[in-house]
Formats: structure tokens, sequence, C-alpha cells
């Protein structure tokens, strides 16, 4: 109750000089009990179980680019690809090169990611408090520490996630030139919007606070700060340009492209702005009810509803409240001496308005939050490109900074009234307690849904979701097994999903490992080399099928996954069928012939073949092969793709065609990153060479074999 009582005079708290210790002024704030207790709350909503962080393909490309750059001694040109076919500029990868100088292990840069999320958290404390006052502070922050969408966000590693620590840094470069008038704001201001870019090019609607800042603050304008920040723009941004000049602008010539989509005018950023205010994250992006009937929250959750209207009211009050302050002028001033000419006595108020607005900092600061929360949301409401709902993070924590101050400023204006009107300011506190522990249990409930596995993997991510530990509980549990009964390698059968992140992951493991990728293949080990490990991705249905018929496979466990179907771990040996060669193509493969198949009562061909070369592993390189059959039933193709070959291996590849006499063509295949050089610095990209492919032949020249099922 001691911040939103009345305050007794400074001679008696002595809030007015900085406490002294040991001969060291602290600030006042570093003693507010409830600033600790924020962070607390913050940090354990974000750091809970964070082994279960998200690990798909964006998290793992990302990583794995920021330890390869450090490992392999190259700077960065760009991080991972964007959604409309473009790459993005680097600045995330560099990043995340702080917790890869410090481990492989990917939980490093999710903990890294989670405690710039709780410092984000304790900087709009320090924020709102420092302009706004510590009631406002202390709602701001436990709001935002309470916020779903923000702890969904924190909880994995990914570009857009590390923007609102940045922007409550911006926020303090601009109010320290609009509300404090000092100098030196404007060279970090612009290396953070360049920065925030980078992560995201929604980045680039913070130019428009920029922009009002730098109007209201004119003569704390330094020429030296403009030099200095478009230097750092320069700096940041010239691995991206190299990129650029050496693709011949290729990116840029995409944005023109969908530059000339059609417009589309709509409110769906409007819907995703409020649905930054949900009591729960995970289930709601695609906009449905919300149905995950195995929520720890599902029978109740319905009670929640009113959070999100409530917090919505609020911010609207906020608005409102900052809009009114920002427009009614302090002073009002005679204009008895003013001609009566309408436009001049116009311009004369206006520049009286202007006036008294700029001679009132606070007035200037809150423009500056209208303008952050207004003119970006207005400016997508027109878009060519689908908008998605973490477009919006470049909002937070603005909406609960505006709560905060509204509901401060609420209670200061019951402070004044007796009798029955000062009971609402107690409903007014009940209300907000009420809010923020709505807040809490819904966020609460959606962490302990995703550590838990209360939830349908197929709706969280494309194709399914996969979080870390589980993954690296499977590959652990594969590296125990080959150990234990002293196989000498590892095959893992990955997935679109997830071959991207237990690629980068089996680096970890102490025996030797080949991920192979692909929908109907399978890799075996030879009759020489003895039985091997064998883990089956938790959606490869197939090739479990097709590993059990074709090979001696002992099913061994199968480690657990939340929210899904769990890992399969054999022990198998090579393929049953006799090694008898049916023809081969030359230095690549030799057929072992063709077998039938059934499987969910269809027809399948199964071919087989022994490998007749070797392919180290290597950073980011992949090798692979793609078949095309042919039989009187049409034409068929299937691809695999490997992180390494061993000769004498042997390879099965499906199609789904009845046995018959098939003749097979096919392409061996290399995909290496491209990686440019300007003189001795080596750059790295998250973009590949053109496919080196080539044509398998026969001793004879032909380019296919024909095979014919037993």
């Amino acid at each position: 109750m001691k911040l939103v009582l009345p305050k007794r005079p400074a001679a008696q708290t002595g809030d007015d000089k900085p406490p002294l210790i040991g001969g060291l002024h602290l600030p006042s704030w570093f003693f507010a009990w409830e600033m600790y207790l924020i962070v607390l709350l913050a940090a354990g909503l974000r750091l809970y179980h964070i082994d279960f962080t998200e690990f798909d393909g964006d998290q793992a490309n990302i990583f794995r680019m920021a330890f390869g750059a450090l490992h392999e001694g190259m700077f960065v040109a760009t991080a991972n690809g964007a959604s409309i076919r473009i790459l993005n500029p680097p600045a995330v990868i560099y990043l995340l090169m702080i917790p890869a100088a410090l481990s492989r292990n990917p939980l490093g840069a999710a903990i890294f990611q989670a405690l710039l999320s709780v410092a984000a958290v304790l900087l709009t404390y320090l924020f709102t408090r420092r302009y706004y006052g510590r009631l406002a502070g202390t709602i701001a922050a436990l709001s935002f520490a309470a916020s779903a969408r923000s702890i969904f966000y924190a909880r994995f590693i990914w570009n857009q996630s590390f923007i609102p620590f940045f922007l409550l840094l911006l926020l303090f470069a601009l109010f320290a030139g609009v509300v404090e008038r000092r100098k030196g704001w404007l060279f970090p201001a612009l290396f953070l919007v360049g920065l925030m870019v980078q992560l995201h090019a929604t980045g680039a609607m913070l130019a428009a606070p920029l922009l009002v800042a730098l109007v209201l603050a004119p003569g704390t304008v330094r020429w030296r700060d403009l030099v200095l920040g478009l230097a750092s723009l320069l700096v940041i941004y010239a691995p991206y340009l190299l990129w650029e000049v050496t693709s011949h602008f290729s990116d840029l010539q995409i944005l023109l492209t969908d530059s000339k989509l059609p417009v589309q005018w709509d409110t769906q950023a409007l819907t995703y702005y409020q649905w930054s205010l949900s009591p729960y994250a995970t289930l709601m992006d695609n906009g449905e009810p919300f149905t995950n009937t195995q929520s720890v929250l599902f029978h109740f959750y319905h009670r929640l509803f009113w959070l999100q209207p409530l917090l919505t009211g609020l911010l609207l009050g906020g608005a409102i409240t900052a809009l009114v302050r920002v427009v009614r002028p302090n002073h009002l001033t005679s204009q008895e001496n003013v001609a009566d000419n309408v436009l001049l006595r116009c311009w004369h108020t206006l520049r009286n308005w202007w006036d008294d607005f700029r001679a009132t900092p606070a007035r200037c600061g809150l423009l500056i939050l209208l303008v952050w929360q207004i003119i970006p949301l207005l400016a997508l409401f027109r878009h060519t490109l689908p908008i998605y709902p973490h477009y919006l993070i470049i909002f937070m924590p603005g909406q609960y900074i505006l709560i905060g101050f509204f509901l401060a400023e609420a209670v200061k204006w019951c402070r004044s009234w007796r009798g029955w009107r000062g009971g609402l300011r107690v409903a007014l506190c009940c209300l907000t307690v009420l809010a923020l522990c709505a807040q809490l249990l819904g966020a609460a409930g959606m962490v302990l849904d995703t550590i838990r596995g209360n939830y349908q993997d197929t709706k969280l991510s494309s194709p399914y979701y996969n979080d870390l530990a589980s993954l690296q509980n499977a590959l652990h549990r594969a590296d125990l097994l080959a150990q234990q009964q002293r196989l000498r390698r590892v095959y893992i059968a990955a997935d679109t999903a997830n071959a991207m992140a237990l690629t980068f992951l089996a680096g970890q493991m102490q025996t030797a490992t080949t991920i192979f990728n692909g929908t109907h293949c399978a890799l075996l080990p030879s009759a020489e080399s003895g039985p091997a490990v064998l883990l089956v991705s938790p959606r490869s249905q197939f090739v479990a099928a097709l590993v059990g018929q074709f090979s001696h496979a002992t099913l061994i466990e199968q480690p657990h996954r939340p929210g899904g179907p769990p890992f399969a771990l054999y022990i198998v040996g090579p393929v049953s069928a006799s090694p008898v060669a049916h023809g081969t193509f030359q230095g690549q493969l030799e057929s072992l012939g063709a077998q039938a198949f059934s499987y969910h009562n269809a027809a399948w061909s199964v071919t087989s073949w022994r490998l007749l070369h070797a392919a180290q592993p290597m950073f980011r390189v992949t090798y692979g092969y793609k078949m095309t059959a042919t039989s009187s039933a049409g034409e068929y193709k299937n691809q695999c793709a490997f992180s390494s070959l061993n000769a004498d291996d042997q390879l099965l590849m499906a199609f789904p065609t009845p046995a018959a006499p098939l003749t097979v063509q096919g392409q061996f295949y290399t995909l290496s990153p491209y990686n440019f050089s300007y003189g001795p610095l080596t750059f790295e990209t998250d973009t590949f060479h053109p496919l080196q492919a080539s044509t398998l032949h026969t001793p004879d020249g032909r380019d296919g074999l024909s095979l014919v099922s037993p």
C-alpha cells in the first residue's frame, strides 16, 4: 500500500537525497523492494525449465552460424533467411556469438535470450519510474513481467526476441534528449534503431519516434553525434552491404518485386496488437478459440476472458490521458493585441501552443510514447505481404507503460476525493491486483503446458514442434547405447522438422554419427562394419517400417518427448536382402535389387544399394542422391540427404509403385555454404553454392539401370 498512499514530506523520508553507503551515493530505486520482486518474477517465468526451449530450424540455424563463425574464424555477412526470401542482416548472429563462445550447447543461448528479456523488464521499471513515478513503474514492469506474449518470445532464441531489450535502451536515449534536454543521445539512438532493423525489418518503423525526437530536441543535436551515429551504422551494415554487392543486390531485387504486389488494407495488425494483452500466448497465434483440452487452464480459462478487454480499456485510457496532456496547454496566453485576421490569430495560437509544448518536457515525452505506439500500428494497416503476430514485438512494452501511467494517474486523481468517492481508489487498486494475478495465472499455465507437453506438436510449429531437452535426451540415449554395446556408429533418421537441429547437436556426441534426411529412404550399416544404433525421428513411421522389414532391427527404447510421439531407438544390422549385384553406377552405387513393400495397404518398390565411396562430414555440407524410378505405372522421384557417407553402407530408396521392372536413374549432389572473401577476410552467409550435381552412369556409359523384383 505504500506505493499508492500519499507521500510523506521529503524531510521525513529522505527521498530527496540518495542513501549514503560506504561513501557511495546510491540511487533511491536501488532500495526499492518491489524492483527485486519484479525481477525475480520475470526470471522465474522466463528461466524455469528453459531446457525445454524450442529448437527448430530457425533456432538451430542462427546458433550454428554463430558457433561456426567463431570456430571457423569468419566474419558474418548475413543471418538466416526471412520469410520473404531475403537474407536478414547479421546482428542476431553477432549477439549469439556471446553464448556460443562459452559453450556449444544452445541452452546457453536460450538462457542469454531469457536474461536479456529479464533485463528488459528491469529497464521497463527503471524507465517508467524515472519519468512517471514509482507506482506507474511497478505496474508497468509487473504487467510486462507477467505478459504471456512476452514470456513466450523470451523462452527461445529468435531474431525478433532480442528487440524489447534494445528498444528500452532506445527509449532512454530519446527521453534523455527530449525530456532531459541532454546532448549526446543521437549517436546511441541511431545505432539502436539500425540494430533493431537488422533484428527485424519492422524495426524501421521506430524511425518515427526518432524523427519526432529530432524535431522536439533540436538544441541537443551535435554534428559529431550525427557523424558518430552514421559511422556506427556503416560499421554494423558493412558486412551486409558487401554481401549485397557480391550477390548483385539480389535481396533488393526481391524487395522491389514484392513492393509491386497488390496493396491490402485491413486491421489485422490491430487484432494482433490486442492479442499481445492475452493471458495465454502459445496457441493463440491462429486466432482460433482456446481448444487445448490438455492445458492446465482448460477448465477455467474462460474465466480469464475478461482480462484482454480490461487491459485494452486501460491501454486506451492511458493513450487518451497522454493525448490530453500533450494537446492541452499548461498556460493560456492573452490574444488582446492580436489583429482580427483569422489566419493570423490561428497562427498566433498555434505558435503559442508550440512554445508552451516545447517548454514542457514531460508532454514531449508523452508524445514520443504515443508516436511509438500509434504511427507504426497505422502503417501496418497498409501492407503488401502478410502480417504475423511477431511483427508486433516492436510495441513491447509500450502497452504496459501506458497502462501503468494511466492507473498511477487515476490513483492520484482519487487521492483528492473524500467520502464514498474515496473508495474508488481502493477499488482501482483491487482491480489492478486482480488483473496482475490473472496475467500471472495465464502465463504460469502457459509455461507449465510447454514443459509438460500439454499441447499438440503440430499446432505449435510447422511441420511440428521440437524442444531442446527432448532432442538432446534422444541423442544422449543413442550415444550411451552405442558405448554400452561397443558399437562404432550411430545412424539418425532425421526429417524436415529436426534435420538442422539434430545435425548440429550430433556434433556433441562421442560416437561417430551419420544423419540421413528423407521421407522414404534409410541408411544402414554394412555387413563388414557390424551392427549400429539407429535413432528414428518421432514422425518418421515410414522409415521405421522400412527398417523393420529390410534389416535385422531390435527396438531398444522410445525416448520420450512432450507434445507428440516419441523417438525410436534401434540396434540394426545390414539389410536382409542377399548382397547380389544387379548393376552399378560407376564409383557411386552398386544395386542389390528391388523388393516389394506394403505400407498402409499401399504397394511400394524398395531399391537396395551399396555405397561405393565415402564422404567425410564437413560443417554445413550436405551430400545426397536424387533418384528417379520409371515403370509401366509412371515416373516416381525420391531424394535422400546425408551428413556423411561411408563406403559399403547400404541405402534403401522406396518408390510408390507396385513391384515391377524399374528403370532407375540418379544424381549425386553436394550442397556447400556460400562464404565469400574480401582479401584475407572470409564472410559467412546463410546461402549455398548452386547445387553441384553429377549424373550417375553405368560402366558402359548408360544413365539408367533396369531392376527386376524377385
